[in-house]
């Protein structure tokens, strides 16, 4: 007789592969999620020094989660910012079917501007994520300005990086 192990209270229920019933992004990391977002972004260099995009990734998308965002297209955005470091965040779109459509890092190599480093496969997906990636970016960065009393700051360095072609 074998003996099976409860799903955890983060993931139950949460299917990296249909990600409309994964309620928020620590669901949806918990249940696979890493390991499709390093899948897709398999070896490309990090937008920190000698780390790989996908440890940048799972780096910011480790803390506190946000709900999930229905985007057009049935396509669907999670994101988090980094533990102890909320300034720093990171999304990923996905696909009605879970496949990973983009990634993006707030992050702040020249610090205090803020740059959003979007990975995605071809110039096609830009089209479809640049406005939903963009607009999160911009939100979370003016969450961050008015939880300190500071005056609102627009993300004006964006950077594409494509990672090889689609499958």
């Amino acid at each position: 007789m074998a003996v099976v192990a409860p799903s955890p209270v983060w993931s139950q229920g949460c299917d990296v592969h249909s990600p409309m019933s994964c309620q928020n992004t620590n669901q949806f990391v918990n249940a696979g999620g890493y390991k499709e977002v390093s899948k897709f972004l398999g070896n490309a260099p990090g937008v920190s020094a000698k780390a790989k995009a996908s440890q940048d990734m799972e780096r910011v998308l480790d803390g506190p989660p946000l709900d999930r965002v229905d985007l057009p297209g049935n396509l669907y955005l999670f994101s988090a910012c980094q533990a102890h470091n909320c300034d720093e965040k990171g999304a990923v779109v996905t696909g009605r079917d879970g496949s990973i459509i983009a990634t993006g890092i707030l992050h702040y190599p020249k610090y205090p501007a803020p740059t959003l480093t979007l990975f995605i496969r071809d110039q096609q997906d830009r089209a479809l994520v640049e406005p939903a990636l963009t607009n999160w970016a911009q939100s979370q960065l003016d969450a961050i300005h008015a939880l300190v009393n500071e005056p609102k700051q627009a993300i004006t360095d964006i950077e594409f990086r494509t990672i090889g072609a689609k499958h």
